[in-house]
């Protein structure tokens, strides 16, 4: 009879994360009365690590259509605010990005720095504006194809390997990924230069996406402007700059 419960409880399980890769978000807000709902919330697998919270009142957060169900049923109240978030974000950016245009023409003068000819400055349709995954693995085996003599190819700190649940709608999926470093310096591929190390780091949680591209833009900076820029080239012979663009992979797939 255990053995029946416990596939039983599985199923469930894997249904439900099923529906939740393909369900849609909505912003909402979740009315509860005290602390131990926040933990029975928890407990039923609502997420409550993240978003706006009124003690005693609601948490407001983005939640998938089975996670708001899920709270109904426990006989929590919750109050849709945003439908489909998703959709909100891309025509939220559509319009920063138009804003930012306008006031880039308005700054141009003021900007000392060029974007590098290899940063890409993606649409607001590309996951918010930002770097997908996929896309920063790519980012950095183009970094170390064109300038090898710069910075070193991506390589795992350790053979340590997360151990996220397993998610095929990411890709990568979720779980099994290494944490990727890099090294920028005249002599990349030097154990040692009795140099000062500098590290710079990214993406530490989940939700940082503008980290990690101004990482990336600094990393792009340096390798395309070192033959023509002083100080660059004084920075890059005299240090070694260490680089871990994605502390978090699995939160930040």
């Amino acid at each position: 009879m255990k053995r029946v419960l416990i596939v039983i409880i599985a199923l469930i399980a894997l249904s439900v994360n099923a529906q939740q890769q393909h369900s849609e978000y909505h912003r909402a807000k979740i009315h509860i009365e005290s602390q131990s709902d926040l933990m029975i919330l928890n407990n039923l697998g609502v997420p409550t690590d993240h978003g706006s919270l009124k003690f005693n009142t609601f948490i407001e957060s983005d939640f998938s259509e089975s996670e708001i169900e899920l709270a109904r049923l426990n006989g929590f109240q919750v109050d849709i605010i945003i439908h489909d978030v998703s959709t909100y974000y891309v025509e939220q950016n559509s319009k920063n990005q138009i804003r930012s245009e306008q006031n880039a023409i308005c700054l141009n003068e003021a900007s000392d720095y060029t974007t590098p000819t290899n940063f890409n400055v993606w649409p607001a349709s590309n996951f918010g504006g930002f770097y997908t995954y996929s896309q920063v693995l790519q980012e950095l085996d183009d970094m170390a194809n064109l300038y090898p003599n710069l910075i070193t190819a991506p390589a795992d700190i350790s053979n340590f390997t997360t151990v996220g649940n397993p998610d095929n709608g990411t890709s990568p999926s979720i779980g099994g990924n290494t944490i990727k470093w890099l090294k920028i310096s005249d002599n990349p591929n030097a154990s040692n230069e009795g140099e000062p190390q500098i590290l710079y780091t990214s993406i530490h949680h989940a939700r940082e996406p503008a980290s990690l591209s101004q990482l990336l833009f600094f990393m792009w900076y340096l390798l395309e402007n070192y033959d023509s820029d002083p100080e660059i080239q004084a920075l890059v012979d005299n240090t070694e700059l260490y680089l871990v663009p994605v502390v978090d992979p699995d939160g930040y797939l």
